[in-house]
């Protein structure tokens, strides 16, 4: 999926603000791009299965927790990349 549309996934674990920012604009949009990042991630992969369908089994509390996580964590890191450049100024 991602090598078919690559402007619309990240590229690897880019930390770029836009990236961050594009994801942001993403996820109102439904449960659909949520599945999609998190099957790229590959954490729920299980042998056997493509990932889209690893994270479709997966227990709803766990991809839950992890996209909880996940977006708290990408706050934090563009909250403290924004101030470090207001102390650089």
């Amino acid at each position: 999926m991602s090598e078919r549309y690559p402007n619309v996934f990240r590229a690897g674990n880019s930390k770029s603000v836009a990236v961050v920012k594009a994801s942001r604009i993403m996820k109102p949009y439904g449960w659909l791009n949520s599945l999609y990042d998190v099957a790229m991630d590959g954490l729920f992969t299980k042998g056997g299965k493509d990932p889209i369908q690893s994270v479709k089994d997966e227990k709803l509390y766990k991809v839950l927790t992890y996209i909880a996580w996940k977006t708290s964590k990408s706050d934090f890191e563009l909250a403290v990349k924004e101030e470090s450049q207001k102390n650089i100024k």
